[in-house]
């Protein structure tokens, strides 16, 4: 077995079957030891070098191959097969079972595998973007002679049969000193390789792997552009025709008939119909970030447009690439599931991913933590839609945590957080960062409301580890943010739902920043607040490319989805949206609502009855009811688009616009009210009219400051809050009150005053101000209402604001609910009938959020439940009126 006895070239092409014929079936069977480096791989190839590698097995050889990550499934559980087998050969061997395993079924490779005389591994880039690309081989007889060939064949049928490729052999008998150095130098490579020790790659055996590992990094060098920076294209020799090309990196067109052909064709002439849907404007460059089925479309109509009339090419390159791109989201949709179905497929690198973590961070995660944590470092590009309270924050500093370690798995590393985010969120994640990493990682922030920063991102940039920019400013640093996000910038979304609109112009410029961050998450607690509308945006942070031809839906489509779009929406959304509830992480059930019912005063009744008469529209006694209430001095106030709460940090709710609620406020009823006073609110003395809901109120939050307990107090009206504040200050209650005029800054010291335990005992503010992204859970427990917002997820995100992850068990959340009641029979007050509507519509929007069907919350029309609560009110004393005089007959 020598080499010697061999007549080796220095150079074979793959043209009449020289690379496999002429050269590597006589050298494998010469051969002791056979080491193939490949960027591309199949078992079909490998069946083309039958006769080498089974005299190599003959031999006692040994075959080593070590891969790139694109190989097909049914390949690489073929391979898997063949360690199978092997351990149940080993398993044979130890209890000495004579009789030999059937081995029939299996493949060459499997078979070598199974028989401990090959073996495979996998090459990862430490950087998780681009591909291992090399190609090489190395064989050793048993005299220790060695053959080293590069070149651009792979180990499969294209590389070694099919394509033309052409291979460059060196041999160690060589004389001189340089191919000598450069064979030996190889040696020494594929040594490093095969042992994990070469700088910038990562090997992995494939007897430790599973397919959905490789299928994440499967086209990562298709993100974010098509393709990476190509070599230019060689035509064939002697080629006249169409053909599409790589050209400085780019795909382009070209013509290379004598009489340019393309230039009489409508579509494929520069300035033709194909210009700006398919190519640049006067070029035959093509468009970029065209999604993969869209070149694909271009390829095929060019195709038939050449048919019988002139030659057609394509760059096999191009091919294989569009080839990746098709498979990369369909290989996501596979990892998503099986991550969510079984995330113990992947136990040893989950235990790594928790290990790492938990050397990272000083306060540890739970364990449904860390396992959102892994799906969403796997997937790279996911939404999280637990519900509000289950700790989304602490699930993505658990992936900054293992990204940012230097110890990735996959060598995969990210300096900062760009956290685009409502203004309230901005001290969630500045504390919620300090919590979980306390002093093992500094906070280096960059928050564009921080009274001292200048406008200049680049300024602190790259020190950062996080940056806080809210949605009104996204706009305003559109530019300086485009030019600063690289591969090492992480990008969230939170309350991803507060992008709104189709090609809005805050849509847009989110859009945009995700080009360049291979990392990318979206977090909301309430992903389809309206409709099925509302996935198209952040489908397309998460997934811009792959949208049109993976998803696809429109608009129009999703506005009117019936129950088999609804079906085929949730089937494909499944594996790219991860969902914990609070039950699930163990958050102590709330209390039972405790609600406090005190009688409305005689001066409330009588105003109540001018309420009914004076206000023609439902939705002025709906609020005049409200008002007067808890705070009869509010009736001396005009009506306000803003008074309900309507409006947070300038952005108007979607449910109802200015112009339509003052229509409505002037819309009279077509019922009719019968004339229940003659008295104008003039006539009534407003500002000292007692209202006992307020008293008992008070009443509450003192008793409850008595027994060491901080509070919450809810409200909607400002004036109403001040007034509570204002009492408060009365009792020597130390409050802080926080509403929408209240600048941020001043909102933090707030906020962190009453953290602090020896700081004010009462928090007072309005659910459209504080509602949101605030976490108070460790410092109150007891909420007190004295009147409701009617937008249904600002009422929901208040009462999460302290009931939360965090929680221990045992621990008590209570909410106070204060009414005001009066004699059923009578035209009074209608808190009750608002509290049963919004708790109607709480448990609809708790379905909505608590399972891992998407589904559209529960609508918020605030003109029809106005109608509905009034209309119902006056049913309900028509009702009672009429029993009355029936008993009264009786």
């Amino acid at each position: 077995m020598s080499f010697l006895s061999l007549k080796i070239d220095t150079q074979y092409q793959t043209t009449d079957q020289q690379v496999v014929d002429s050269f590597l079936i006589p050298t494998l069977s010469e051969a002791k030891r056979y080491c193939r480096v490949s960027a591309y791989f199949s078992l079909k190839g490998i069946q083309l070098l039958a006769a080498g590698l089974e005299q190599l097995a003959c031999n006692d050889g040994r075959y080593q191959l070590l891969l790139s990550s694109h190989i097909s499934e049914t390949d690489f559980d073929e391979i898997k097969q063949g360690y199978e087998w092997r351990n149940r050969l080993r398993e044979k061997l130890q209890c000495q079972d004579a009789d030999d395993i059937d081995q029939k079924h299996l493949g060459l490779l499997a078979k070598l595998i199974a028989e401990e005389k090959a073996d495979v591994k996998i090459a990862f880039l430490k950087e998780g973007k681009g591909i291992f690309h090399d190609k090489f081989g190395l064989l050793e007889d048993s005299e220790g002679n060695k053959v080293l060939f590069s070149g651009s064949a792979n180990e499969s049928t294209g590389g070694l049969s099919s394509n033309y490729e052409s291979i460059i052999v060196d041999v160690s008998w060589d004389e001189s000193n340089r191919v000598r150095q450069r064979l030996q130098a190889e040696v020494d490579r594929f040594d490093r390789l095969w042992s994990s020790r070469e700088d910038g790659v990562i090997t992995e055996d494939v007897s430790d792997l599973v397919y959905e590992q490789l299928a994440q990094y499967q086209g990562m060098e298709d993100c974010p552009g098509m393709v990476d920076q190509k070599e230019d294209s060689q035509l064939p020799e002697g080629f006249e025709g169409w053909a599409f090309i790589y050209k400085d990196g780019d795909v382009w067109f070209i013509d290379t008939t004598e009489e340019r052909r393309s230039e009489r064709d409508r579509h494929l002439r520069i300035g033709g119909d194909w210009g700006g849907k398919y190519f640049k404007e006067h070029s035959h460059q093509m468009l970029d970030d065209l999604p993969y089925a869209v070149v694909e479309q271009c390829l095929e109509k060019t195709r038939k447009r050449a048919e019988g009339k002139v030659a057609f090419w394509i760059d096999p390159r191009i091919e294989q690439d569009l080839k990746q791109q098709r498979y990369s989201i369909e290989q996501y949709r596979y990892m998503g599931v099986a991550l969510k179905e079984n995330v113990n497929r992947f136990e040893d690198e989950f235990a790594l991913f928790r290990n790492v973590i938990s050397e990272s961070v000083s306060r540890p995660l739970k364990t449904l933590h860390l396992q959102s944590a892994f799906y969403m470092y796997k997937m790279a590009r996911a939404a999280n839609f637990s519900v509000p309270g289950a700790g989304k924050t602490a699930m993505v500093l658990g992936v900054f945590a293992y990204l940012n370690s230097g110890k990735a798995k996959f060598g995969e590393f990210v300096s900062r957080i760009l956290v685009v985010a409502p203004i309230n969120a901005f001290e969630s994640w500045k504390s919620e960062f300090q919590k979980t990493f306390g002093p093992k990682k500094k906070l280096r922030v960059v928050d564009v409301q921080d009274g001292n920063f200048d406008g200049d991102l680049r300024r602190r940039w790259a020190v950062s580890n996080l940056v806080l920019v809210n949605y009104e400013s996204l706009p305003k640093y559109h530019d300086q943010l485009i030019d600063l996000i690289d591969g090492q910038t992480m990008i969230v979304f939170d309350e991803v739902h507060r992008i709104k609109g189709v090609n809005a112009t805050r849509a847009t410029a989110a859009m945009d920043l995700c080009d360049k961050a291979f990392f990318r998450y979206v977090l909301t607690g309430t992903p389809i607040p309206n409709s099925y509308c509302d996935i198209y945006n952040f489908l397309h942070l998460l997934y811009k490319k792959e949208y049109p031809v993976f998803f696809g839906w429109d608009v129009p489509e999703l506005s009117k989805a019936n129950q088999y779009l609804v079906d085929r929406i949730n089937e494909k959304l499944y594996p790219f949206f991860w969902r914990t509830n609070k039950g699930q992480l163990g958050v102590p059930p709330a209390d039972p609502d405790d609600i406090i019912e005190a009688p409305a005063s005689s001066g409330q009744l009588e105003l109540a009855l001018a309420i009914w008469t004076q206000e023609k529209s439902s939705l002025a006694k709906l609020i005049r009811l409200m008002q007067a209430s808890t705070n009869p001095s509010l009736l001396k106030e005009k009506i306000d688009f803003r008074t309900l709460g309507l409006e947070s940090n300038g952005e108007y709710s979607e449910e109802i616009d200015e112009k339509t609620f003052n229509r409505a406020l002037m819309h009279e009823e077509t019922a009719v009210t019968p004339i229940l006073s003659n008295k104008c609110y003039e006539d009534f003395d407003l500002d000292n009219m007692k209202s006992p809901k307020f008293e008992e109120g008070l009443k509450l939050i003192r008793d409850l400051v008595n027994q060491g307990k901080k509070v919450i107090v809810w409200g909607l009206f400002v004036n109403t809050l001040q007034k509570i504040s204002s009492r408060l200050d009365d009792s020597d209650i130390d409050n802080r009150l926080i509403y929408g005029e209240t600048p941020v800054d001043v909102r933090k010291d707030f906020i962190a005053d009453f953290r602090n335990p020896n700081g004010p005992a009462v928090l007072v503010s309005n659910p459209q101000t504080l509602g949101e992204s605030v976490s108070l859970q460790d410092v109150v427990h007891d909420a007190v209402y004295f009147e409701f917002n009617f937008n249904l997820t600002y009422m929901l995100q208040s009462r999460d604001r302290i009931h939360r992850l965090g929680l221990p068990d045992g621990q008590y959340t209570r909410y106070h609910i204060m009414e005001t009641i009066n004699d059923p029979t009578e035209y009074g007050f209608i808190d009750s009938r608002v509290y049963k509507r919004l708790k109607y519509k709480e448990r609809r929007m708790r379905e909505a959020i608590d399972g891992d069907v998407l589904k559209p919350e529960v609508t918020d029309d605030l003109l029809a439940d106005v109608r509905s609560i009034i209309e119902n009110e006056r049913r309900s004393i028509a009702k009672a009126h009429a029993k009355t005089v029936n008993v009264e007959i009786e």
